[in-house]
């Protein structure tokens, strides 16, 4: 009789399992809700067949079972399960060793029968379930799990004969771990969901295998849907040509991927392996050196001559160095706002690729600087983004230091638009103003210093945006409204015209005279006679 272990389930859920899955076919429930119950279960029943994880109670809890359980090495079937597919947390799962992420909602007694039919076919002689066809998950094999130890551990194995006992097909000469990272995972994963993410993973595996397998000996093994690892085993007698040969290899595994699954693939190799040098430090530089795609861009293949070339700096800090930046934040200028902006980036580019945290964490200072004049004008992020946005998180969504750069260019961009707007509508209202000041105040003696401080504004910055937004200086604005009204009272009234002059603000009848005639081409007589 089949055993299932159920882990962290509510009573809901296993009761959905229980009906739909186990029932029919009489398996034993088992149930274990902490980590003491698993343990208490593991140590008393060692032939376990299915293990279940419930991922929608506490996702931090059931990684963390999920990671027990896997490291237990089980001969057991290893499932997490959750209502909705979370890609954050697919991953996570996968990352933990399971065989697949189930969707709830997509397991019925169809699916159950044919996993039945299979786990039916399992030898108890042997140490892992037999293949399953393509309409359920390829259970992965004893080798695979094999595989997996000698990358996490620091125990020292003897290669040759566990790649005899376990018909591992790679052998300890010309072998380099090459670690595979598919660019942009988060918008392809939207393509699939919880139940068919395995099928993505099935897909870059086939794809990887097939430009190496005839030529080459290798393994790979998926540790995410994101992350794939291959050892490969170079055939080649030419020792001096063996890296551009690698390096071949890989770039026609990475072209077939772009080419018939549409996807990106960045590629970190590890040195070729020799007795000085175990698995899991080979592991560690293919995954350190496809870190390296954050300063080369996606798509790319480093190799450790190329990491090698990286000289780490020394991140200056940013704070302090923002003066010019904010002067153009505050003139409204983007073309100047992206030239000081520039000048910050530079301090943080070549900045090692290792130290990811301090590398975000000086951009956080860069946000910190724009949110904070922001907030200074009496602004705030929502008004101004739209959203209130979580900058770290975004931040480190990136994976290239150069998407980083475009995104705060684009919020600068954002920041200085919103506030030419926010200014050029100060800047009207504040000449409507005055307009309505000149014509309510055009019979006094009026100045330029009078108007700018009934705005509130400089005469030099008042004069200024009055003739860029008029095309008329103040003098010129006030002169107009002056002969217009002086033309009314001149053509419905009997005033004389040097009191018309001095009912516009003119005192002098002859320098009335001679800017109206200026203006109209006519003295103040022959138009008022006319």
């Amino acid at each position: 009789m089949f055993k299932v272990l159920l882990i962290a389930f509510n009573e809901k859920t296993k009761m959905h399992f229980i009906e739909n899955w186990f029932r029919k076919y009489s398996y034993t429930i088992l149930e274990a809700t902490n980590q003491t119950e698993i343990i208490e279960i593991l140590n008393a029943h060692q032939n376990l067949n299915i293990i279940i994880v419930d991922m929608d109670q506490d996702n931090k809890k059931a990684l963390e079972y999920l990671t027990f359980v896997n490291k237990s090495n089980l001969e057991a079937y290893i499932f997490a399960t959750a209502s909705k597919g979370d890609f954050i947390l697919v991953r996570e799962a996968f990352r933990q060793g399971v065989y697949d992420f189930l969707l709830i909602s997509e397991l019925d007694q169809n699916f159950a029968s044919k996993l039945h039919r299979k786990i039916n076919q399992f030898d108890n002689k042997n140490t892992r379930f037999n293949e399953i066809d393509s309409t359920v998950i390829d259970l992965k094999t004893i080798k695979e799990r094999f595989l997996r130890e000698i990358i996490e551990s620091d125990k020292i194995f003897d290669l040759n004969e566990k790649i005899i006992k376990y018909n591992i097909r790679f052998t300890n000469q010309n072998l380099f771990l090459c670690y595979f990272w598919i660019d942009d995972y988060n918008t392809i994963s939207e393509k699939y969901d919880g139940n068919t993410i395995g099928v993505f993973t099935r897909k870059v595996r086939s794809h990887i295998e097939t430009n190496f397998i005839e030529k080459h000996s290798g393994e790979i093994i998926s540790l995410s849907p994101q992350e794939y690892l291959l050892f490969l085993s170079v055939k080649s007698n030419d020792l001096d040509n063996i890296d551009e040969n690698l390096y071949d290899i890989l770039n026609n595994i990475r072209m077939n991927l772009l080419e018939s699954l549409n996807i990106s693939a960045s590629i970190g190799i590890s040195a070729m392996y020799s007795d000085d040098k175990n698995i899991k430090e080979l592991f560690y530089e293919a995954r350190e050196n496809v870190k390296l795609r954050f300063i080369f861009g996606k798509g790319t293949i480093i190799t450790p001559e190329i990491s090698k070339k990286i000289t780490a700096k020394k991140i200056d800090s940013i704070f302090g160095k923002e003066g010019e930046f904010i002067k153009t934040l505050i003139e409204a200028d983007k073309e100047k706002a992206q030239f000081q902006l520039e000048l910050l980036l530079k301090l943080i580019r070549n900045s090692n690729p290792g130290k990811l945290e301090k590398i975000y964490a000086s951009y956080m200072q860069i946000i910190y600087i724009i949110v904070k004049f922001i907030n200074e004008k009496c602004y705030d992020t929502v008004e101004v983004f739209g959203e209130n946005l979580d900058f770290y998180d975004i931040i480190a969504k990136f994976e290239t230091q150069e998407e980083i750069n475009e995104w705060i260019k684009d919020i600068t961009d954002i920041v200085v638009s919103f506030l030419k707007e926010k200014r050029d509508v100060k800047v009207n209202r504040a000449i409507l103003r005055v307009q309505e000041f000149i014509r309510n105040n055009y019979n006094n003696d009026l100045t330029l210093k009078m108007a700018s401080d009934y705005v509130g504004l400089s005469e030099s910055h008042l004069s200024n945006i009055f003739a860029k937004k008029t095309g008329q200086t103040f003098t010129d604005y006030l002169t107009y409204v002056r002969i217009e009204k002086a033309k009314e009272l001149l053509e419905t009234t009997n005033l004389k015209v040097y009191e018309v002059g001095v009912s516009v603000g003119y005192a002098n009848v002859e320098h009335f005279s001679r800017v109206f005639k200026k203006l109209t081409g006519l003295s103040p007589n022959i138009y008022k006679n006319s």
